[in-house]
């Protein structure tokens, strides 16, 4: 496997997860076209936004839209997730955009 990434449904929102890059593919554009085709499939969801938490990808993510936001502002269903419960630290970054 080269690159990797998920979303976790959660009508009419989504959570943009695991975006992983196999370090020696990096800097090739894979990350940018993996964020397109899932930004792409949540809109044919009729998704209104995608939430994420990144404690590594802040700018990367900011280059592409995503702005910052407090986690406490995230809706319950995006907060209720795996993820923002345990599985990604308090420290990291929340994120989000509308699309």
């Amino acid at each position: 496997m080269i690159a990797v990434i998920g979303l976790e449904v959660l009508r009419p929102l989504a959570l943009l997860r695991s975006l992983a890059i196999d370090p020696l593919f990096r800097n090739r554009g894979l990350g940018s076209q993996l964020t397109q085709q899932a930004e792409k499939y949540a809109g044919s969801l009729k998704i209104q936004a995608l939430y994420l938490l990144t404690t590594t990808a802040e700018g990367f993510f900011a280059k592409r839209g995503y702005k910052k936001v407090l986690r406490e502002a995230v809706p319950d269903q995006i907060q209720s997730t795996a993820e923002f419960r345990n599985l990604c630290p308090a420290t990291a970054v929340c994120m989000v955009k509308f699309i």
